[in-house]
């Protein structure tokens, strides 16, 4: 985790006399909450937030942000809510909010920009956190912005649980998510995100503290590092992926007091179940009257849970009872050593097959190799198996090579026992530049200002842009060569092929060798394995496509790269 950072500053204007301090004894959300007591004087007191590390925000101009925050007063006070540029003391936007005191009371706000900021070299820059910084693609940035929250006459007031977000302008289907995050990982083709693991443990990730509005949730617990985190969690990220279409997984902690089977099968009530069920109820009555579109559960996270197979029977019980027997899939969280002999035994007798699932967990890949070992290891088992994380902790060339060549060997499994092979994840689909915590791995990559796909992730996006279900044979020779051939609806075919030696390499497709002109598609990582996309330069390794001649199935490839070549139909 990132080392503490206290996020808020103090703001006093010139000529004003205030007190400011945090109230142990008056906290709406948390531990404590901020007094604020404007004695005298004409301007503004309060408190200013600079974002991740006291980096500053990256405030566009012409635009609008909104958002609310919790006031306690015993008497009626005037709120003023502001962007600044703490660069030029500017203020960029800034709206009034009235109060007429009283108890804990939500304050909602709209503030319209006429000034932006821009983001810069922060690597020297006073009084900045941009913790753990990594190779190539890492920066430190500064951006210039802060948001303000304070009295703007006379007056005391309590303030706590303080939110702000983009406009509908730059949030994803109205959802308290970036666009801009959502729009790169549709980019690069992302079909399915696993809830990272880290959400298991300790107890207090357990579902059942995640439901209802953020602020009615316990805050004290959630936390990564010193930051509290209990304003974002499992529920709001499947509604991101069902407004994304894409596959959510979900991950809760099966290992606590809390995490019995009855309540894991009110997790199942909760997602899918209606007004008849107690949970879907509660679903309904907390704002989401719809189900949560989510099939994939974990309970846990690289542990043995020695109450999966009750956790499993309750819940695939409750989804039999919603008419969805045998829809869900029930992930065990022992890292591919599946259960105890008896633990197997009652998971078997619950006859779900593969949709009891053993995750594996393995570096930069080889999740269908040892799911093959595990399979023939239990040969009298009929569990399925998932590929739930890749930690090759790096994002560089050399895990492109590894993206492609694991992808390749997912699609080429063709034996009887690959059905039971549900789903492979990268890990991570993005990463912050600067500020990681030891997996350096993001397929992408984001700062304040801006995102952008990183070698590996440009794999994934040749892939979904030329998207194909039907594997079709395909015979290649070569040095230090993979490849693999689909062919989609209309017929075309697509040959995928993975090479860390440059050279020729030899193509048979259908038991034809490739010959004619066909658009080719081609990611060059170059020699060094080590090279990655900075910030200033994004597109250093990226795809290019052009018009390529092959004759007699022979194709010229770069050494680390990966090339899609598109096969048209036959007339």
């Amino acid at each position: 985790p990132p080392p503490p950072v206290y996020p808020w500053h103090n703001y006093v204007s010139e000529g004003v006399d205030a007190t400011l301090k945090m109230d142990t004894n008056n906290s709406f959300h948390g531990s404590a909450s901020q007094q604020i007591t404007f004695s005298s004087g004409t301007g503004m007191a309060g408190v200013a937030n600079r974002g991740l590390g006291s980096e500053g925000l990256f405030i566009q101009d012409g635009q609008e942000y909104d958002g609310f925050f919790f006031a306690k007063s015993d008497s009626s006070v005037t709120f003023t809510v502001a962007l600044m540029d703490y660069h030029t003391n500017k203020t960029l936007g800034s709206a009034v909010v009235p109060f007429s005191g009283g108890n804990w009371t939500m304050l909602n706000f709209s503030i319209t920009t006429t000034g932006g900021t821009v983001c810069v070299d922060g690597t020297n820059a006073p009084g900045m956190t941009c913790g753990k910084m990594g190779p190539a693609s890492h920066i430190c940035v500064e951006c210039g912005g802060q948001f303000f929250v304070g009295l703007s006459s006379p007056g005391r007031a309590n303030v706590d649980y303080v939110f702000l977000q983009p406009g509908e302008w730059g949030r994803f289907n109205g959802l308290q998510v970036l666009k801009s995050g959502v729009d790169i990982l549709k980019e690069m083709g992302i079909t399915a995100i696993r809830l990272g693991g880290s959400f298991t443990d300790p107890a207090y990730y357990f579902w059942k503290n995640w439901v209802g509005k953020p602020w009615e949730r316990p805050s004290l617990g959630a936390e990564w590092g010193h930051e509290l985190i209990s304003g974002w969690g499992p529920f709001e990220f499947i509604d991101m992926c069902n407004a994304a279409g894409i596959e959510a997984i979900m991950t809760t902690t099966g290992v606590c007091p809390q995490c019995q089977p009855e309540d894991m099968g009110d997790l199942i009530d909760f997602t899918h179940g209606g007004a008849d069920t107690e949970w879907g109820q509660k679903r309904i009555s907390l704002g989401h009257p719809e189900p949560y579109n989510v099939t994939f559960f974990e309970l846990g996270n690289e542990q043995y849970n020695p109450m999966y197979p009750e956790q499993v029977a309750n819940m695939e019980a409750r989804a039999a009872k919603l008419g969805m027997a045998q829809t869900m899939f029930y992930m065990n969280p022992n890292n591919a050593n599946w259960l105890k002999p008896d633990d197997a035994a009652k998971v078997e007798a619950i006859g779900i097959k593969d949709h009891a699932v053993m995750d594996e967990h393995v570096g930069g890949g080889g999740g269908v190799e040892l799911a093959r070992q595990r399979f023939a290891a239990f040969p009298n088992y009929t569990m399925g198996a998932v590929n739930a994380e890749t930690n090759a902790a790096i994002h560089t060339v050399a895990r492109m090579m590894m993206e492609a060549n694991d992808l390749i060997d997912w699609f080429n499994c063709a034996e009887s026992w690959c059905s039971r092979l549900h789903f492979r994840t990268a890990s991570f689909c993005t990463e912050r530049s600067g500020h990681y915590d030891a997996f350096d791995q993001g397929i992408s990559f984001f700062l304040p200002n801006m995102s952008w796909i990183q070698p590996p992730g440009y794999v994934h996006k040749m892939i979904g842009d030329t998207w194909a279900d039907a594997g079709v044979d395909i015979a290649v020779s070569g040095q230090g060569v993979t490849a693999t051939a689909q062919k989609s609806v209309d017929g075309t075919v697509y040959v995928r092929v993975a090479s860390s030696v440059a050279g020729a390499v030899q193509l048979v497709v259908a038991g034809t060798p490739l010959d004619g002109s066909f658009t080719v598609t081609v990611l060059n990582g170059g020699t060094d394995t080590n090279a990655a996309n900075p910030p200033g330069n994004p597109t250093f390794i990226s795809p290019t496509t052009s018009t390529m001649k092959i004759s007699g199935g022979s194709l010229a490839v770069g050494a680390n790269s990966f090339t899609v070549i598109s096969v048209p139909p036959l007339a």
